[in-house]
């Protein structure tokens, strides 16, 4: 189970989320993967924080090997 939460590491749903897994039993692998904890920034900068489909793929591949 991978969770992508564009949001902060801190406080977001995603926690909420394998938290609930696992207090139903849920045994199989588990990972997250969100932004950074931070202000979104304007325009371009805001790619320096933000979650983007390179770390996405990146959390997938390890969460499978």
């Amino acid at each position: 189970m991978l969770v992508v939460d564009e949001p902060r590491r801190s406080g977001g749903v995603s926690e909420g989320v394998l938290a609930t897994l696992i207090d139903h039993g849920y045994t199989g692998r588990m990972a997250r993967v969100t932004s950074h904890d931070s202000y979104v920034p304007l325009g371009a900068a805001a790619q320096q924080v933000l979650l983007g489909e390179q770390t996405i793929e990146a959390a997938a591949r390890d969460l499978l090997s």
